[in-house]
């Protein structure tokens, strides 16, 4: 995306960083106020001044959320860094763990995203950081030694970074520090999704995922085209050939 302006210098990418808090505060403290001329008086500019780096409020609330978003990646790195796990359920549990706590500290950004609706709104953008979250995560559980680097794994990886997200997500759309009852729920799935599938999942996902298509069993073949209903001769003709 680029902006009327990009920050070139320390300068501007302060204001531009200044602009994003600001948004974050206005959202923390009422939703209703959360408009350009808000934010720029929260952030101690102008809204001319604010236009410079963002077209309008739009431009601002996706900064926000592609922010808040990089952050993630960083808090799964951060955890891998901090301590030698024993095995994937602990290292799994940890970075669940600052997730929580990063959506109880940020509550500008989980008043956006869940009441301010910017989840939906920026759906497909959401949907490809999820894979970059999915990834690093697999990366670091291979690098720590705690999962095997095969497409099975990574596979697997993928489907539980996205079955504990939802469950974060639902924990905290209408509590603030998330519904104590399925953040528990949350540290059960965890242990549970983390721990390496049985012997014969894992060769029934590998035949899945090595089988050519015309090997796709009958109900999971694309469905065929209706074909076109032949013209009726009679009534060709009792029409003078119009259809």
């Amino acid at each position: 995306m680029s902006y009327p302006r990009e920050p070139s210098t320390t300068r501007s990418r302060a204001t531009r960083d200044r602009v994003l808090d600001a948004a974050s505060r206005v959202a923390e403290r009422s939703l209703d106020q959360l408009g350009v001329a808000a934010i720029a008086s929260e952030a101690g500019i102008g809204a001319g001044t604010l236009y410079q780096y963002f077209r309008g409020l739009d431009e601002v609330l996706e900064a926000v959320v592609r922010r808040h978003l990089d952050r993630f990646r960083e808090l799964i790195v951060e955890a891998f860094a901090a301590e030698q796990f024993v095995d994937a359920a602990a290292a799994s549990t940890a970075v669940a763990d600052a997730f929580v706590e990063y959506y109880r500290t940020e509550r500008g950004f989980r008043a956006l995203w869940f009441e301010h609706g910017l989840a939906s709104r920026f759906r497909s953008l959401e949907q490809a950081n999820h894979d970059v979250l999915a990834a690093t995560m697999a990366d670091q559980l291979i690098a720590a030694g705690l999962m095997p680097d095969s497409g099975v794994a990574r596979t697997v990886a993928a489907a539980n970074w996205e079955v504990v997200d939802a469950i974060v997500g639902l924990a905290f759309r209408h509590h603030p520090y998330g519904d104590p009852a399925m953040l528990t729920y949350l540290r059960h799935v965890v242990g549970v999704v983390a721990t390496a599938p049985p012997l014969e999942v894992v060769l029934a996902i590998h035949r899945a995922s090595t089988r050519p298509i015309d090997e796709q069993a009958p109900d999971e073949a694309p469905p065929a085209k209706p074909s076109r209903r032949p013209t009726s001769k009679v009534n060709s003709r009792r029409t003078g050939g119009v259809r």
